[in-house]
């Protein structure tokens, strides 16, 4: 019974040892930026009918990054904050498919990496919904610049 356990105490620190190891990769490529475009992905009909739009999402993230020490860019060439929202409208209830990622572009156009990533599911009615969309991008944004300023300014 003992090894057992034992075993299944080795299981959770490997994977805690895989998750900090992914981390520390994620956050070595986020030394050193300076500067960061964004990039939103064209939306379903759907998210227009459950209020979310392209200028809501590049208000949730430009917002906390024109407060930050990241320079905006309208160039691409060098790394973006994505964002993809996926929304099915079903009745009065949409579901929203969210996910921020920060990538950089490596050796050609196209060839790129995901260095950062968060993503989420959220459920809710058509008059909420918009509104919870845009407070967890927000989040998200917040989250990635806390990230750079703990590994990207030294």
């Amino acid at each position: 019974m003992k090894k057992i356990k034992a075993f299944k105490n080795i299981k959770y620190i490997l994977v805690a040892l895989l998750l900090a190891n992914i981390s520390t990769l994620q956050a070595s490529a986020l030394r050193g930026i300076k500067e960061v475009g964004i990039l939103i992905e064209e939306l379903h009909e759907d998210a227009v009918k459950c209020g979310i739009t392209k200028g809501m999402i590049d208000a949730a993230i430009r917002v906390p990054l024109s407060n930050s020490k990241l320079r905006i860019t309208e160039r691409l060439n060098s790394g973006v904050i994505y964002a993809d929202v996926n929304t099915i409208l079903i009745q009065n209830t949409c579901a929203v498919s969210l996910r921020l990622s920060y990538l950089k572009f490596v050796a050609s156009e196209n060839d790129s990496g995901q260095f950062w990533n968060r993503s989420m599911l959220l459920l809710n009615s058509r008059q909420e919904i918009a509104m919870k969309t845009s407070n967890q991008l927000e989040l998200y944004t917040k989250e990635f610049i806390s990230e750079w300023l703990r590994v990207g300014m030294r």
